[in-house]
């Protein structure tokens, strides 16, 4: 299973390697989605180095077991071999190769499981602490706190059986949302939103949390219109040149200025669209669309008057502000009637020296290329799923579905032992506090000493005991074997 596991891994390991490459040649090694995939590769090569030093200690330790179990073997062979002759020696010999082979099994499945149940509580216990972290952030206590960790605790555990993210990962993002002030029921249906947005744009949690969240309060969403948002936002990706890591982080700066603006999710998204494709993504692009919605709705005097010479207005007779289209549609053909030299000039009056470009091209694309990039994002239902399910169809997607539901199966294994693994840590910690009072309480040094001679002679007591036990029961499973 390890050896599977680190061949997968080291896939993983080289299209994080590709991706990191290509994304540091398309936009620097210094870009934010370029640090993303280096901490991705970083954190694939730490695995990957964990799985090759546990899959090494397995071997040492299972064929130090196998050699002790040939060494009784042998023993035990020849004392059968001296009690039936040598006529005998040829089916005792067959028996023998059986129960060393059992033998060894045993042993191996003993150390196998034991380092299982260890991993399964190592787990379960990470995993568990950042559960009572969600808890924490929601101030949820009491019996009321409780049942709302386990359905916290069920949506996580459900997220890393079904999806590519591990209950770990969905536990941080249920985090995030309670940062941002959600309730339990808000994160628990927002949560699967949240990882198709993430697997659809090859997101890790915290940035898709991130965009959900703040982007959502700065367009003052409401819990309904989610799947709207990350559809929108989804399909605005595929038909324009950015990326949805990209696009959110433009939705995050300009969101606030388009909410005030009237700007409907379809037009700031197409806008945000539109500037993409003539190089302004990011933050960037989110800063030369409120720039430009601000220059517009909230013009200077001298863009005021501008407009006002062009016949463009931005409201409507009862107050109401105009779409963002319309009012683009009016500039482009007011324009058109301009030479190039009065067009530079009413242009530098309306926007400023940063905006100027990023006036230009959404007046420049307000028609036709609007339009249709406007219909495609109208149409988005069901993107961000879509999109989800193309990026984990694959063999790589498949390898990270399966870790997710290997770590649910240690989690829900490691729940199972652990409190009886609880039980022993309280009792451990409370022999350690024991002793450390009995020493605080000012024995002497001679003391101190007797006392820790008569612990050695107790527990090497104890380990002849063990190993009588092993010299008498080891002889009677051979011969019950053989």
């Amino acid at each position: 299973v390890l050896t599977k596991q680190i061949e997968a891994q080291r896939t993983k390991l080289s299209e994080l390697e590709r991706g990191l490459s290509a994304s540091a040649d398309k936009y620097g090694e210094n870009d934010k989605v370029t640090q993303s995939w280096q901490r991705a590769v970083n954190k694939a090569t730490a695995e990957l180095n964990n799985m090759e030093r546990e899959l090494d200690e397995n071997n040492r330790a299972l064929g130090s077991l196998n050699e002790e179990a040939k060494k009784r073997a042998l023993e035990e062979y020849a004392k059968q071999a001296e009690r039936v002759g040598e006529a005998a020696k040829k089916a005792v010999d067959v028996g023998l190769k059986i129960a060393t082979a059992a033998l060894a099994a045993f042993t191996a499945a003993a150390v196998a499981g034991g380092k299982a149940i260890m991993e399964s509580l190592k787990v379960h216990s990470s995993f568990e602490d950042s559960m009572r972290q969600v808890q924490a952030t929601m101030g949820l206590a009491g019996a009321e706190g409780e049942a709302a960790y386990n359905r916290l605790a069920d949506a996580a555990k459900a997220a890393g059986e079904s999806t590519r993210f591990t209950a770990a990962e969905s536990a941080g993002a249920l985090n995030n949302l309670a940062l941002a002030g959600y309730d339990v029921t808000k994160a628990v249906d927002t949560l699967p939103k949240v990882l198709a947005l993430a697997a659809a744009g090859s997101l890790d949690l915290g940035n898709a949390s991130r965009i959900v969240t703040d982007g959502m309060a700065a367009l003052r969403l409401e819990g309904s219109e989610l799947s709207l948002f990350i559809d929108q936002i989804a399909k605005t990706s595929q038909k324009s040149n950015t990326s949805i890591a990209q696009l959110g982080e433009a939705v995050l700066v300009a969101g606030g200025q388009a909410r005030l603006a009237g700007m409907s999710l379809e037009d700031m998204n197409t806008s945000l669209g539109i500037l993409a494709d003539i190089g302004l993504k990011g933050s960037e692009g989110g800063t030369a669309l409120r720039n430009t919605l601000k220059n517009l709705y909230t013009p200077t005097s001298a863009a005021a008057k501008a407009m006002a010479e062009l016949g463009v207005v931005t409201a409507n007779s009862d107050g109401s502000l105009r779409g963002i289209q319309d009012v683009l549609g009016d500039l482009s053909r007011a324009l058109d009637g301009l030479t190039a030299e009065e067009r530079m000039n009413v242009m530098a009056r309306i926007f400023d020296t940063r905006t100027i470009a990023a006036g230009n091209a959404l007046i420049q694309y307000s028609g036709e290329r609007f339009s249709e990039l406007k219909s495609h994002i109208e149409g988005a239902a069901g993107a961000a799923d879509q999109m989800a399910r193309t990026m984990e169809s694959g063999l790589a997607g498949s390898i990270r579905s399966l870790n997710s539901a290997l770590e649910s199966v240690s989690i829900n294994m490691g729940q199972q032992f652990s409190n009886a693994a609880q039980n022993v840590v309280q009792s451990a910690t409370g022999l350690v506090r024991r002793i450390s009072e009995v020493i605080s309480s000012g024995l002497a040094g001679s003391q101190v000493r007797a006392a820790a001679e008569r612990l050695s002679a107790a527990i090497s007591k104890v380990i002849d005991r063990l190993a009588a036990t092993v010299d008498k029961w080891l002889p009677k499973l051979m011969d019950g074997l053989a």
